[in-house]
C-alpha cells in the first residue's frame, strides 16, 4: 500500500480542479450532516472493526483529510463516534493522529508541485510558507 504522501502526491498531480472541490464539498457536506442531525442511536456497529477494515478506514480518512487540508481529526471523531465510542477517548485519539495525517500530505504536496510553474513566492512545491508564519 502507498504511504500517504505518495497517495497525495498522485492525487494532487493528477486531479482536476473540479474533482477535488467536489471531494471538498462532499466530504464537508458529509461532515455537517453528521455534526447537526447526528443522534446517539446512529451507530455503525458497538466496537470498531479490526483487520483489514480499521486500516482501509485509516487510508480513507488520511486520504480524504489530505485533500481537504485538515488533520483528519474531524473524521476520525466522526468515524469513533459512529462506533459509539467515549467523547474522551475519541478527542484524544483524534488529536493524536492530527500531525500523523498532515505531516505526510504536507510533504506530499511539496513533492507534489516541485518544480511547478506560476506558484507564489514563498512556496515549497503547493505548500505556501507564508501561510504558516504566526
Amino acid at each position: 500500500m502507498l504511504p500517504s504522501s505518495a497517495r497525495c502526491w498522485l492525487v494532487a498531480r493528477f486531479s482536476d480542479q473540479t474533482v477535488l472541490t467536489a471531494v471538498w464539498a462532499w466530504a464537508a457536506t458529509l461532515m455537517s450532516l453528521k455534526l447537526y442531525f447526528g443522534r446517539e442511536r446512529w451507530r455503525l456497529g458497538d466496537a470498531i472493526p479490526g483487520h483489514p477494515w480499521r486500516g482501509l478506514y485509516g487510508v480513507f480518512i488520511g486520504t480524504i483529510s489530505i485533500l481537504m487540508s485538515v488533520g483528519g481529526g474531524a473524521f476520525v471523531t466522526m468515524m469513533m463516534t459512529l462506533y459509539g465510542r467515549p467523547i474522551r477517548q475519541v478527542v484524544a485519539t483524534s488529536s493524536g493522529f492530527g500531525p500523523m495525517i498532515a505531516i505526510p500530505g504536507a510533504l506530499g504536496f511539496v513533492w507534489a508541485g516541485w518544480g511547478a510553474s506560476g506558484l507564489p513566492p514563498g512556496s515549497l512545491g503547493y505548500v505556501s510558507l507564508l501561510s504558516a508564519r504566526r
